[in-house]
């Protein structure tokens, strides 16, 4: 009976060595007396990798404007009147035919559909063509841009040349609307240029013009420069954040995920009351 105590109670110190080795004989552990528990597997280093490096801006993209009369050509009255600019955008069959949009009678506030009107025949301040695939059914447009004079709800009196003598009654559409739309940028609401960047010179003829550091006439200011790696020339393109008084707060924009930080303010109108400032579509939107 000794010996067979002896060899049991040499098995149990064996047994305990092994628990304290292993620390899988404590309650619910899952090692079976009298078997050598499998070591853990170390845990694999993880692979060597090289400083990660910031991902690079993503680059801004417009469309590409073009514009259809000179600055000069544009009468002063009708840059006075200016509220905002209709993007009109038409449909382009496969053999060049252009859908024309529908124009409408005022009579107080009450609007009639009085046909349409051909886009060819009118002279817009700019143009730019979306899609390219002549196959694919609506995947063209010809967009034209015009002055708007007056805006009542929905409708907007746009200026069919640069002379703002011929005018016609548009409606807006709805936002997303493709390819036959007419969108509205208000100069007097940020939400509705948030999509826009400003083109400081076009209308200007190039003449420098003035950064103030508040939206007030008698700021301090600096002077813009139209020539690259010169003192106050802004790298990037130039986006409206909001409006006070005859002034916008821009920003200088390089890419997609550049922060919108104001960097001073430009006049809207000059001194005469004459729009200085286009608004372009820019790649936001």
């Amino acid at each position: 009976m000794s010996g067979t105590r002896s060899r049991q109670g040499a098995a149990a110190l064996l047994l305990a060595v092994l628990c304290l080795a292993g620390g899988a004989c404590a309650s619910g552990g899952s090692s079976q007396p009298g078997r050598l528990p499998v070591p853990a597997a170390p845990a694999a280093s993880p692979p060597a990798t090289a400083p990660s490096r910031p991902a690079p801006p993503r680059a801004r993209k417009t469309v590409d404007e073009s514009f259809q009369v000179a600055a000069g050509e544009i009468a002063d009255d009708l840059l006075r009147k200016m509220i905002g600019i209709a993007t009109v955008s038409v449909g382009v069959a496969v053999g060049g035919q252009e859908q024309a949009p529908a124009i409408y009678d005022n009579d107080g506030d009450r609007f009639t559909a009085s046909g349409t009107t051909p886009l060819r025949s009118t002279r817009p301040i700019s143009v730019f063509r979306v899609g390219t695939d002549p196959i694919v059914n609506r995947s063209r447009a010809l967009v034209r841009r015009y002055p708007v004079l007056q805006r009542k709800g929905m409708y907007l009196e746009v200026a069919l040349d640069p002379s703002g003598r011929r005018t016609a009654w548009l409606r807006r559409t709805p936002e997303g609307a493709f390819p036959d739309s007419v969108d509205y940028v208000d100069f007097g609401d940020a939400g509705s240029f948030r999509c826009y960047q400003l083109d400081l010179y076009y209308l200007n003829g190039g003449a420098p013009r003035r950064l103030f550091e508040k939206p007030e006439p008698a700021a301090a200011s600096t002077i813009l420069s139209t020539h690259p790696g010169t003192p106050g020339f802004l790298g990037g393109d130039v986006v409206p954040l909001q409006r006070k008084g005859n002034f916008l707060e821009i920003a200088a924009l390089r890419g997609l995920d550049d922060p919108r930080t104001g960097i001073g303010w430009v006049e809207l109108k000059d001194a005469r009351g004459r729009l200085t400032v286009w608004f372009s579509p820019g790649p936001e939107c």
